[in-house]
């Protein structure tokens, strides 16, 4: 019942008002100043969280206070993942078991069940999760309620999303969803050759498989003029496909290892960044 009512109160706090780019500048600041944020004393931080917020609805405070910056991730709490399910126009999910033993969500997409995501004691013990002593249901709603968003309701949040909790026992970039019914992916080899990497990141759709591309291949290749032009081309292609500041955001981020030991290339751009963020507003 308490938990019910919890996530009636987050549910009722989330708003569709989305603030402007200058507006989230002004508030990102304010917060910052205040100190009473330990995970965000700087605007820029404070900014992340407010965008992250935005882009499901969460009004500002809310987001202060239930979104992470945790490890370079951004991690959201379990309540405000519940509620931004709940009030979701194509996605909701019912408790079907919460009690000191686990937790089982099943998950539903217009009104269609698409699975359950549990998660037990048992679980807890081989993941690690800390608290499970002090707030056991708290921490198996949690992970119950992140991994069912990840396998059944991937369309609620613009990419995969983590619980605080998660990141205090996993090095996320390296966490991988792992269907049980597929087989093991096979390891992809090293790229040591400019022609095999230049056609591995024109096939890269996102900054993360072009990062990926980019880690494979090994750093003479790295160096030669076709890979670097196809590298900053690559880039500039996916910054321009952005439709909202933290979607430009995130690719910024994602790409800047890529490029940060290439002086020219990062400074054209940082600065095609500026001028594309100008033009963007968050997503409504």
């Amino acid at each position: 019942m308490e938990q019910t009512k919890e996530l009636t109160v987050l549910k009722a706090e989330v708003s569709k008002v989305q603030l402007s780019f200058d507006e989230v500048m002004k508030y990102s600041e304010v917060f910052s100043k205040s100190g009473m944020f330990e995970d965000a004393k700087d605007a820029a931080k404070a900014f992340v969280k407010i965008m992250a917020g935005q882009e499901i609805g969460i009004p500002c405070f809310a987001s202060m206070a239930g979104v992470f910056i945790i490890k370079g991730k951004t991690t959201i709490g379990a309540g405000l993942m519940a509620a931004a399910v709940d009030s979701h126009p194509n996605y909701s999910y019912e408790v079907k078991k919460l009690d000191e033993t686990g937790c089982v969500l099943i998950f539903f997409k217009d009104g269609k069940k698409k699975g359950e995501s549990s998660f037990s004691a048992e679980d807890a013990k081989k993941a690690l999760t800390q608290n499970t002593e002090k707030f056991p249901r708290n921490m198996f709603f949690a992970r119950a309620m992140s991994n069912g968003i990840k396998w059944y309701a991937p369309g609620v949040f613009a990419g995969p999303v983590y619980t605080p909790e998660e990141m205090q026992v996993i090095d996320i970039t390296h966490e991988e969803v792992i269907d049980p019914n597929k087989p093991n992916p096979t390891p992809q080899p090293e790229i040591t050759n400019h022609v095999h990497s230049v056609n591995s990141i024109k096939k890269s759709e996102t900054a993360d498989e072009l990062l990926a591309s980019w880690s494979r291949t090994d750093e003479p290749t790295r160096s030669h003029p076709d890979v670097m032009q196809e590298r900053d081309i690559k880039i500039f292609q996916l910054m321009n496909s952005c439709k909202t500041s933290v979607e430009l955001a995130n690719v910024c981020k994602a790409t800047k290892p890529i490029i940060e030991k290439d002086a020219a290339s990062l400074a054209a751009i940082t600065e095609e960044a500026k001028k594309l963020k100008i033009n963007l507003i968050p997503k409504k």
